[in-house]
């Protein structure tokens, strides 16, 4: 058996990686990729972007926050398992740095979860409402670097082809939705995205 979340065993040792995340994310800078995305922005053509990744980078990149859906949460924020209480990931840091060997929710004990979602973990139903609204309501569904095998995001260009919405297929490797897709650009991201959307600010 495994240690769970739920155990004091499993929050000691989920609670020992915390400060090594904390410094991945607070080195992490956007690339090539998330900063092409945020020139679609500064054209005034985004609609909304679906990250799969949960560093919060397009944000970084200058993507506003109300447009980038979470689907898979982020590592910036934690709660508490048992109240809700949130906080962010620098102040929990602050707190194992000052000492705290397992922190634990100051207002009722409970055990923190970074806001991101686990494997298993069901999604929260409004942000896949809102990610499903963006993907049918678009004018062009643009998937870029994930070869489309995890769910919920690998059945979203599903969604835009019942739609009708034309869908560009960026990535390195083929996908599953090749042959459906109006356009295949096969390289990398970091590469092609700043030469397809043509700002001169995400290379």
């Amino acid at each position: 058996g495994g240690r769970s979340l739920a155990s004091g065993e499993g929050a000691a040792g989920y609670g020992g990686r915390r400060p090594a995340s904390c410094r991945v994310l607070r080195a992490a800078a956007p690339k090539a990729g998330p900063r092409a995305v945020a020139g679609l922005e500064r054209q005034g053509t985004l609609r909304a972007v679906i990250p799969r990744n949960v560093d919060r980078l397009h944000q970084a990149a200058g993507v506003p926050a109300d447009k980038v859906i979470e689907i898979h949460g982020n590592e910036h924020r934690v709660s508490c398992l048992s109240c809700g209480a949130g906080y962010s990931r620098e102040e929990v840091y602050r707190w194992i740095v000052d000492g705290v060997a397992v922190p634990y929710c100051p207002v009722c004990q409970g055990i923190l979860k970074p806001d991101s979602i686990a494997f298993g973990q069901p999604m929260v139903d409004e942000v896949g409402a809102r990610a499903l609204r963006a993907v049918s309501e678009c004018d062009l569904l643009i998937v870029a670097g994930t070869s489309l095998e995890v769910q919920p995001v690998a059945s979203l260009p599903l969604v835009a082809l019942r739609a009708g919405t034309p869908l560009l297929l960026v990535n390195l490797q083929p996908t599953d939705f090749d042959t459906f897709a109006d356009f295949v650009l096969r390289g990398a991201c970091g590469s092609l995205l700043p030469k397809l959307i043509g700002d001169e600010a995400g290379s």
